[in-house]
């Protein structure tokens, strides 16, 4: 009835009834919302395997909820053609489905025909980091820092992953050109501090957690940061002043408390170190960190029973962890 009607419509009008006049109704139907109406027209187009109308449709469907229609709409028509409108559409219907591996695929075989497409490479890149590994997801957020050379989030991207997998110099890289477009992100500015620590230049990293230190007054993890960085650098007295001074307001910071024994143990003072061990350990169970020096010091105390069990639970819980700040 619907259909009926408006052919007749357009027939007032003076467009004929023909695949392009329904295509038109379709779309003037979904920009009025009337959703039957437009599926009403297009279903027998679909039926002829009209592009347009079976990318419509799916469109229409997905906008309806509809992602299990859509994946079989579509699935087994891209088996014999490829429309990478088919494609973009099929991998959203993925997503909303959960069927992220299927996504990514879909995004990949999209992106073939679309390189340059910014949306479909972000949900690529996204996806490419869950299900490929960190390297493989470098290459599509580098893609987007070269499309988007202005945006902030794809060098800290690809920052993110450099540091993940122990490349910190390139990581150091990254971030510096995400300060340069945002030197005000204290986020970005303590990245690059861990960068540069990690990559073993000291003086730059703690140039970095002074500026932040600044912005962020108070603020333990930038505290704890700044006085390991301190220890590596040999300035121990500045290190234990800042420690003293994120226990005093914070009592159980397991990392003010690890830093602070590793000075006691720097000093041999093995109970003043083992107690903030355990109180560290009491505070965060699962820092293998903390079990590591807990086992050192049972073991140079002769408890060797509980320096095997701290180094067991140092051994479950290390894989799950890294050794950024």
């Amino acid at each position: 009835m619907a259909a009926a009607v408006l052919a007749m419509a357009a027939g007032a009008i003076g467009l004929s009834w023909s695949t392009p006049g329904r295509l038109w109704w379709a779309d003037r139907a979904l920009g009025w919302g009337r959703l039957d109406e437009a599926e009403a027209i297009l279903r027998p187009l679909v039926v002829e395997e009209d592009i347009g109308a079976i990318t419509r449709l799916a469109r229409l469907r997905l906008l309806r909820r509809k992602p299990h229609s859509v994946v079989r709409l579509l699935e087994t028509r891209l088996r014999s053609r490829t429309e990478p409108q088919w494609l973009e559409i099929l991998g959203e219907a993925d997503l909303a489905l959960g069927r992220t591996h299927e996504a990514w695929a879909v995004y990949r075989a999209f992106l073939e025909h679309r390189p340059d497409d910014i949306p479909a490479l972000i949900r690529y890149a996204e996806l490419t980091y869950r299900h490929a590994g960190l390297a493989q997801a470098l290459v599509p957020y580098q893609h987007l820092a070269e499309l988007q050379p202005g945006e902030l989030r794809w060098p800290r991207s690809v920052g993110q992953i450099y540091m993940e997998i122990d490349r910190y110099e390139l990581a150091a890289t990254a971030f510096r050109e995400a300060l340069r477009l945002n030197p005000s992100d204290g986020d970005v500015r303590f990245a690059l501090a861990e960068a540069e620590f990690l990559a073993g230049r000291l003086d730059d990293a703690r140039a970095h957690l002074d500026a932040v230190a600044r912005e962020r007054p108070g603020d333990p993890r930038i505290g704890t940061a700044l006085a390991e960085c301190l220890l590596a650098l040999g300035r121990t007295d500045e290190a234990v002043v800042g420690l003293e001074a994120i226990l005093a307001r914070e009592p159980g910071q397991a990392r003010a408390l690890r830093l602070r024994a590793e000075v006691h143990l720097q000093r041999r003072e093995l109970g003043r170190a083992l107690e903030l061990l355990e109180r560290a350990n009491a505070s965060d169970p699962q820092d293998w960190r903390v079990l590591y020096k807990l086992a050192q010091v049972y073991d140079r105390l002769g408890r060797h029973d509980e320096a095997r069990d701290a180094e067991f639970r140092m051994r479950e819980f290390q894989h799950e962890a890294s050794d950024r700040f």
